[in-house]
C-alpha cells in the first residue's frame, strides 16, 4: 500500500514537474515570438472598425507609435504651409516606407510641405474614402493639398472585394465598410488574427495558449473552417483584362471614385487633389499570367473627373500616357517587378523616375496656385 502511495505521489511530482518545464519552454517561445504587443492589438481593433482593414502589423514600427497602422507624418505638420496627405494602395504604401517623396521634395527647395503617408495595401476609393473621413475627425489630419495613387487593381477591388462590404446611408453616401468574418475567405482576416492575438496574450498558461494556437492555426475543429472564396488575381485584374466587359466592377469603381472626390473637397481647407495612375506591365506585353490587357484604370479617372463638380480643382497624371518620357528606353524588365502580379515598380524606380515625376507635377500645381 505504502509503495503504491509513494508510486502515485511520484507520479504525481513528476508530472508536475514536467508541466511546469512545459509552461518555462512555451513561455520563452512566446517571448521570443514576434507577435504584436497587446496595446498594438487593441489599437488596431478600436481604429480598424468601420473601413475593413488596416496596414500589416509587421510593416511598420506601431510597437512605439501605434498610430502607424493607420498614418505616418513626416517630417511633421506644425507650422507647414502645405500639408500634404498621401493616399492609396500598396503603390503609396511604397513611397511612405522608402522615404523618397519627402526627399525629393527637399532637394526642390520645398521645405515648407508636411506630408502625412496614409497607404495602405490594396485600399481603394471606398476605404479610402472611409479612412480620410476618419484622419479628419478622429485625428486631426485637416491636409490642404491631397495626392491619390489609383492602381489599376482598384476596379475589381471595388467589385470584388468591397461592394459587398459596403453600408450606405439614406443618401447614399457610403459610411462604412465590414470587417471579413471569422470563416470568410480573405487577405485581411483581421478578426481572426485579432482573435488569436489577444487569446495569446490573454491567457495566463502559455502552453494552453500555444496549443490551442496550434489548432486555430490548422483549422481542426469547425470555428476554423473558412467558407466563401477571396478576390483572387483573376477577380481583382478582370477589368484590365476584359474591358467594359466587367460592368458591375465599373460601375462599382467610377461611383465610389466620384464619392471619394466629393470627400476630398468637402474639408473648405483642401485646394487641390492630385491623382495619379500607371500601367501594368501586361498593358505593354503578354506574359505568363495571360494575354495583353486593354482596360486601363487611367480612362475610367478620366471619365469621373471629367464629370465632377470639382475637376477644375483636381489634376490626373497618368504615367501611361508619358512612359517613354519617365523610364527612357529600358528594357520592362528594369521598370516592373519580375513574376509580380500587381506590377509593382522595381525599387530603383520606385525612388527615383516615379516619385519625381510626382514631385515635379505637385511643385507645379504649387506654384501654379496655393492649394
Amino acid at each position: 500500500m505504502r509503495q503504491r502511495l509513494l508510486t502515485a505521489l511520484l507520479f504525481v511530482a513528476s508530472s508536475l514537474v514536467a508541466l511546469l518545464l512545459l509552461e518555462l519552454v512555451s513561455r520563452a517561445i512566446f517571448a521570443r515570438s514576434a507577435l504584436p504587443t497587446l496595446d498594438e492589438v487593441n489599437f488596431y481593433a478600436e481604429h480598424v472598425a468601420g473601413i475593413h482593414h488596416l496596414r500589416d502589423f509587421d510593416k511598420w514600427d506601431t510597437a512605439e507609435n501605434p498610430r502607424n497602422f493607420l498614418y505616418t507624418v513626416r517630417p511633421g505638420l506644425e507650422d507647414r504651409a502645405v500639408r500634404l496627405l498621401v493616399q492609396g494602395d500598396s503603390w503609396a504604401e511604397g513611397l511612405a516606407l522608402n522615404g523618397s517623396l519627402e526627399r525629393i521634395l527637399l532637394q526642390r527647395g520645398m521645405h515648407d510641405v508636411g506630408v502625412v503617408h496614409a497607404g495602405t495595401t490594396s485600399y481603394s476609393p471606398s476605404p479610402m474614402t472611409l479612412q480620410l473621413r476618419r484622419l479628419r475627425r478622429r485625428h486631426g489630419i485637416q491636409a490642404n493639398l491631397v495626392l491619390a495613387l489609383i492602381d489599376q487593381s482598384d476596379v475589381g477591388d471595388e467589385g470584388c472585394r468591397y461592394s459587398h462590404a459596403s453600408v450606405y446611408d439614406e443618401a447614399g453616401n457610403l459610411v462604412w465598410l465590414l470587417t471579413p468574418k471569422v470563416d470568410e475567405v480573405s487577405a485581411y482576416d483581421v478578426r481572426r488574427r485579432l482573435f488569436r492575438y489577444r487569446y495569446l496574450h490573454l491567457e495566463p498558461i502559455k502552453t494552453i495558449a500555444l496549443l490551442n494556437d496550434l489548432v486555430l492555426r490548422h483549422r481542426l475543429f469547425p470555428l476554423t473552417r473558412r467558407r466563401g472564396s477571396r478576390c483572387g488575381w483573376g477577380d481583382i485584374l478582370r477589368f484590365a483584362e476584359t474591358g467594359f466587359e466587367a460592368e458591375a466592377d465599373v460601375a462599382a469603381f467610377e461611383r465610389t471614385l466620384a464619392q471619394y472626390l466629393t470627400e476630398v473637397f468637402a474639408a473648405p481647407e483642401v485646394g487641390q487633389l492630385l491623382l495619379v495612375t500607371h500601367p501594368h506591365r501586361r498593358h505593354f506585353v503578354a506574359d505568363r499570367y495571360g494575354p495583353q490587357f486593354i482596360g486601363d484604370v487611367g480612362a475610367l479617372v478620366r471619365r469621373v473627373v471629367a464629370d465632377h463638380p470639382q475637376r477644375s480643382r483636381t489634376r490626373h497624371l497618368d504615367f501611361r500616357g508619358e512612359f517613354d518620357d519617365v523610364y527612357g528606353e529600358r528594357p520592362l524588365e528594369r521598370i516592373f517587378r519580375p513574376l509580380d502580379r500587381g506590377s509593382h515598380l522595381t525599387a530603383a524606380r520606385q525612388k527615383a523616375e516615379f516619385p519625381e515625376r510626382i514631385v515635379t507635377t505637385l511643385v507645379d500645381m504649387l506654384r501654379a496656385g496655393s492649394p
